[in-house]
């Protein structure tokens, strides 16, 4: 299926008019995703051009049936500047990808911030990680709905097949390391 939505936030520095989601899999909207899943592909803009290189961000080319860009490993973290938790998962993603020399996995943050300035503090605590993670707006919500996410922060790992190994709505000790063993088995993938 394949969505079309413009949004237009109204911010001359922020270009956020085109988001498209394609849902591969049987999930519908607002079911949350499960491991052994279709990952959710999906297109958004991206909020820091200058730190991670593009303009937009495709999951597509990281993860489904031909990537251009195969990473053995996605993880998204959807999060907003107000969680807490969300600024840890993303810390500790960050500390995870600085310390290998070639990372073969990925992160990148959804942000759910509808107001501008909650965008700009975020992506000044990203720049502060000295992270280069794209960071994605998603001002619709689309794309937290469609990977069903009741909470923040909600971060969903696939692999370069696009099947989910990952999906948790809350982020704790437990999580963290789930995520590590996912990161350090996805060098053997």
């Amino acid at each position: 299926m394949l969505t079309k939505v413009t949004s237009n936030a109204g911010q001359a520095a922020v270009s956020l008019a085109l988001v498209l989601i394609c849902l591969a899999g049987n999930a519908q909207a607002g079911e949350p995703l499960k491991p052994g899943g279709k990952f959710p592909t999906f297109s958004l803009d991206v909020l820091n051009p200058k730190d991670c290189g593009t303009t937009s961000f495709d999951s597509a080319q990281f993860v489904g049936l031909a990537p251009a860009e195969p990473a053995p490993l996605l993880i998204v973290v959807f999060g907003a500047w107000s969680c807490k938790p969300c600024k840890r998962a993303i810390a500790h993603l960050e500390q995870l990808q600085t310390a290998q020399e070639k990372p073969r996995w990925r992160y990148v943050v959804v942000v759910e911030d509808r107001e501008e300035e909650a965008r700009k503090k975020f992506l000044e605590h990203m720049k502060s990680l000295k992270s280069n993670a794209p960071m994605l707006a998603d001002l619709d919500g689309l794309v937290l709905g469609r990977a069903g996410c009741e909470r923040l922060p909600c971060t969903l790992a696939a692999n370069a097949w696009g099947i989910i190994v990952g999906y948790w709505q809350k982020y704790d000790d437990g999580i963290q390391q789930q995520l590590d063993d996912l990161v350090k088995e996805s060098k053997d993938w």
